[in-house]
């Protein structure tokens, strides 16, 4: 119920990632849920964090791609690491564009980007698999969709849904505000951050 500290968290592992080694910062990360996914096939929670890393991957790929040299000094390497083949990825969904704000990415970096956005997603696919109602894997799957393809219309259609099915849970209203704020609507915007504030304010 705690979506505006979670998403400030996110920015803080940004920055700490920026700081110390870039995408590849989440690379031990990734290689140690992967691990433990193994030793334990059932835990959703892991399913989550590889998610997580995967975006945060993805995102800090797509920003150094479209950094100049010498903004940097690591660019260089973070470039050549972003330009490598990706991976085949069997069975995962495909992805068409980047999103807008991504659209310095270098064209040879375009490719990991996807990948590294189809990781996340997957994983949030196959804990929905298992997990069906579990709101926050559908309102977070849809935010990285939007932001991956730049859709927000996709992603509104389903926090809408979410909200319709889970009308007491936050999460919905709060991803629903800022996709509202995004498209510059902003009477919808505020009334659902209010509801969700309200909602989380009675224990929700």
């Amino acid at each position: 119920s705690q979506v505006e500290t979670a998403l400030q968290e996110v920015r803080r592992a940004r920055k700490l990632a920026e700081k110390d080694g870039g995408p590849a910062y989440f690379d031990q990360m990734i290689g140690s849920y992967e691990k433990m996914l193994t030793y334990y096939p059932e835990d959703n929670q892991v399913r989550y964090h590889l998610a997580w890393a995967y975006y945060m991957k993805a995102y800090l790929l797509a920003k150094y791609s479209g950094q100049a040299a010498g903004q940097n000094p690591k660019y260089a390497e973070w470039i050549a690491q972003a330009k490598k083949p990706a991976d085949p990825s069997p069975a995962l969904g495909n992805l068409t564009q980047i999103r807008k704000d991504m659209s310095q990415v270098s064209p040879d970096a375009v490719p990991q980007v996807k990948r590294y956005y189809e990781l996340a997603l997957a994983k949030l696919d196959d804990l929905l698999a298992r997990q069906p109602d579990d709101v926050w894997a559908r309102v977070y799957r849809a935010h990285l969709q939007a932001e991956s393809s730049g859709n927000i219309d996709q992603a509104i259609v389903e926090w809408q849904k979410v909200k319709e099915a889970s009308p007491l849970n936050p999460a919905a209203y709060f991803f629903l505000g800022e996709g509202y704020l995004k498209k510059g609507n902003l009477k919808e915007s505020l009334t659902n951050v209010s509801k969700a504030i309200a909602l989380r304010a009675t224990g929700n």
